[in-house]
């Protein structure tokens, strides 16, 4: 049995906007009718690593500056072999993702540092044009982090090659989370 190299990466990023990852199956609890992803057992509110890894990817996918090859060899996949509807080619299928999401931990803002991250609520509705008025039912509403909360998002890379580490950091300093 041959041992394995693993890296930790922690990836800090800071919201500079209001910031929601939505729970719809929690939906009507808290009345708001898309409360925000929460911790099950501490009930806090959390970003999953999965959600900021697949954001990533999908960043390095549309990116022009890397290849399929360069993007399969981070994040998984034979995406040379792989057609459309998802099935591996002849070259041996997908291979694994080189990065694995260990977890995440919010950091609530510098100017409101409490235990865990302030969850606000942001309501809005429809306007009827024609009568400049609220519509019937149209209330909505959907929780979210404060402008400045901080995720920190852990991370490990498996055996990576002397070339995965800075392609990474490339993608990383392109991205721009939504």
């Amino acid at each position: 049995m041959t041992g394995h190299r693993i890296d930790a990466l922690l990836v800090e990023l800071t919201a500079e906007q209001p910031i929601s990852v939505a729970a719809p199956e929690s939906a009507g609890l808290k009345g708001a009718d898309l409360p925000i992803a929460r911790e099950p057992f501490r009930g806090e509110p959390y970003i999953p690593a999965s959600g900021v890894i697949g954001s990533l990817r999908e960043h390095a996918h549309r990116s022009s500056q890397w290849d399929a090859e360069a993007v399969a060899r981070i994040f998984g996949g034979d995406h040379a072999a792989v057609t459309e509807e998802g099935d591996a080619g002849e070259p041996g299928g997908f291979r694994p993702s080189l990065i694995r999401a260990m977890g995440t931990r919010l950091r609530p803002a510098e100017e409101n540092l409490r235990v865990a991250a302030e969850v606000g609520l942001r309501s809005q509705t429809a306007i009827d044009r024609f009568r400049a008025t609220a519509v019937d039912g149209s209330l909505r509403s959907r929780e979210h982090l404060a402008a400045g909360t901080s995720i920190e998002v852990y991370l490990c890379l498996v055996d990576p090659t002397p070339a995965d580490i800075p392609l990474l950091k490339a993608m990383l300093s392109t991205w721009q989370p939504r």
